[in-house]
């Protein structure tokens, strides 16, 4: 991923880290991605342990993400990143 990732957990420092990160890419004229994590349940193993429900979790917090991002970047003074991708994963945020 060419550009600037910025990690956001729904917290106000992350918004204030995804308000920092839209200003940084729009200075430097290149891409962000806003990537955030449905965390996973762990197993016994250590492992994710995976239901068929996750797909569906994982899109959900992917548009609360967006919202959220779209918000900020429609709050936004000045210049605009060149363009704004935002992923959602499922699995262990560390």
């Amino acid at each position: 991923m060419p550009g600037i990732i910025v990690g956001v957990d729904g917290s106000g420092h992350s918004q204030r880290a995804l308000e920092w990160a839209m200003k940084e890419a729009a200075m430097r004229h290149t891409a962000l991605t806003v990537l955030t994590v449905d965390p996973a349940i762990v197993g016994y193993f250590g492992g994710i342990v995976s239901t068929p429900r996750d797909l569906e979790l994982t899109e959900r917090v992917q548009t609360a993400v967006k919202a959220e991002t779209e918000k900020v970047l429609a709050a936004l003074d000045g210049p605009h990143p060149e363009s704004v991708t935002v992923k959602a994963v499922h699995g262990f945020p560390v």
